[in-house]
């Protein structure tokens, strides 16, 4: 079996990891993203990956859509990320003209989520209007796939209703986070430092969590975005003494939060036209063995398992932090407690290479 990853975007993209992380295990015979989106030019990051041409652009759909047809000719198995226009054309193409075996995946694929896509403005009927665009988007995909796979289990018992679908939460290679060179379980250490990895497009679901660091602690941020600026400037006005990383390949990121040893911010708030957070995080943050401060809501929660390890917030209670900061250094045995509590749940729930596993054996059978 042959198999291709096409994703819409670059691989700039939030779900660029997820990719990553999936073809790492997969090895697929090719992976297909846009040159160039609005998350920015993509870098080569696999040796079998192939670029559309020029730009991403609603002009270029149809363009792009016999170019993917080209580009994965040979291969028996397409796997699409995102019920997307491009995506949906070159299945349609794939399926029906070709006989293709399509797969699509489902991250984090709900109403609130559909909003991402239609930018904040007055115009609401537009905004209405796009939105179920994209819900009749993503049935009429999974009616084109022979096997659909999601990231919380609420998109196909709620929504699509297919009757071949694998959960595959957003994971994390446990080994490569938690163990050290000599294949052991780093030893815990707690620094006043925060941190937060993740997109910085959005200052106000980031800023009420960024500005509730203490005076003594250090602010860490990896990642890029056009709120950079707003953000950085905030830090400032508050006097928070901060530190940016910029942008982090998906190969490099756990090299770089092993460097990390103290408390990971994982906010989310699900502010009008934001589907964002950085839960997407939270199984390296976990496998790190470092304490996590995490939002009290459906989705980062999933990842707890309905375990006491990590330290919760209650939407519009951010103003917390500050002091569940100062507690966690406080406690340290406390905290290495929930820190290997949370390593454990990860190992057993959300290892990529188990699960993966799991999906290599699904797509076979579909």
């Amino acid at each position: 079996m042959k198999l291709a990853i096409v994703s819409p975007f670059s691989t700039r993209a939030a779900h660029g990891f997820r990719i990553f992380n999936i073809a790492k295990q997969l090895k697929p015979a090719k992976v297909i993203f846009q040159k160039r989106d609005r998350y920015g030019e993509s870098e080569q990051q696999y040796e079998n990956q192939e670029l559309l041409w020029w730009k991403k652009s609603p002009w270029l759909l149809k363009a792009h859509a016999h170019q993917i047809a080209w580009k994965v000719r040979d291969c028996d198995v397409i796997y699409f990320f995102k019920p997307l226009p491009l995506n949906y054309l070159a299945a349609w193409l794939l399926k029906n003209v070709f006989g293709k075996k399509i797969i699509f995946d489902y991250d984090e694929w709900e109403p609130y989520t559909q909003r991402e896509y239609v930018k904040g403005t007055a115009m609401g009927m537009r905004n209405s209007a796009v939105c179920e665009m994209l819900d009749w988007l993503g049935r009429a995909c999974a009616n084109l796939s022979c096997c659909i796979t999601t990231s919380n289990r609420r998109i196909n018992e709620e929504i699509l209703h297919h009757k071949k679908c694998l959960l595959m939460p957003n994971g994390v290679d446990y080994a490569e986070y938690a163990l050290d060179a000599n294949g052991k379980e780093r030893k815990f250490e707690l620094r006043k430092e925060v941190a937060y990895a993740g997109s910085l497009h959005y200052a106000s679901l980031l800023l009420p969590f960024l500005l509730q660091v203490p005076k003594g602690f250090k602010l860490h941020i990896w990642g890029e975005g056009k709120a950079r600026g707003e953000i950085e400037h905030a830090l400032k006005q508050k006097g928070i003494d901060y530190e940016f990383h910029g942008y982090v390949k998906p190969d490099e990121l756990s090299r770089e939060l092993k460097k990390f040893r103290g408390i990971f911010l994982a906010p989310y708030l699900p502010l009008l036209n934001i589907a964002y957070s950085s839960a997407g995080k939270m199984p390296q943050y976990m496998a790190l063995g470092q304490p996590v401060i995490v939002s009290k809501v459906e989705g980062p929660m999933d990842f707890l398992m309905g375990k006491d390890c990590a330290w919760l917030v209650e939407p519009g209670k951010e103003r917390n932090i500050g002091k569940l900061i100062e507690g966690i250094y406080a406690d340290k045995k406390a905290a290495e407690r929930k820190a290997r509590l949370a390593q454990r749940v990860v190992k057993e729930n959300f290892d990529w290479r188990k699960m993966c596993a799991k999906l290599e054996k699904f797509i076979s059978a579909c």
